[in-house]
């Protein structure tokens, strides 16, 4: 009695995977007619558009051809670098020596060469002030701005 029952329940069992994989095939079939179908219009957009449409994605980029605007004579320029500073008594030099790499920490040797950086201070602008007087009132008419500034210029 003991296989019977046993049997049943894996008969049971099956009959239920059975009649699930039945219903996610009619889905699957069901899916797949319809990409078929939203296929077979592309095709169709496809083949009324004309043998040379290519979709956005598909097209290759064009080189653009545009004509250089600067003269000739400057077409070909290299670029400029700022010339060193000269070396002056009030220069401050700073000598950098590190006993380790300041990414990984590992340990740095001498080399024969060396980088240097030169950074100029600008020293703060003086202000000048300057005074001009005005000698009209407001009763009566101001002289012409241009008048105003060749008397004041002297």
């Amino acid at each position: 009695m003991d296989d019977r029952e046993e049997l049943r329940r894996r008969i049971e069992t099956l009959e239920r995977l059975v009649a699930e994989s039945m219903t996610r095939n009619r889905e699957l079939t069901e899916r797949n007619r319809e990409l078929t179908e939203r296929n077979r219009e592309l095709e169709a957009e496809l083949a009324r558009r004309g043998k040379r449409y290519r979709p956005k994605a598909n097209t290759p980029k064009r080189p653009q051809n545009k004509p250089d605007g600067r003269r000739k004579e400057f077409r070909r320029h290299g670029g400029t670098t700022r010339p060193d500073p000269p070396d002056t008594e009030n220069a401050i030099v700073h000598e950098v020596e590190l006993d380790a790499c300041p990414l990984c920490g590992g340990e740095l040797e001498a080399t024969a060469t060396c980088d240097e950086k030169f950074v100029t201070d600008i020293p703060e602008p003086k202000p000048e002030i300057r005074r001009c007087r005005e000698s009209w009132s407001p009763t009566s008419t101001p002289p012409t701005t241009g008048s105003r500034r060749r008397n004041n210029a002297a």
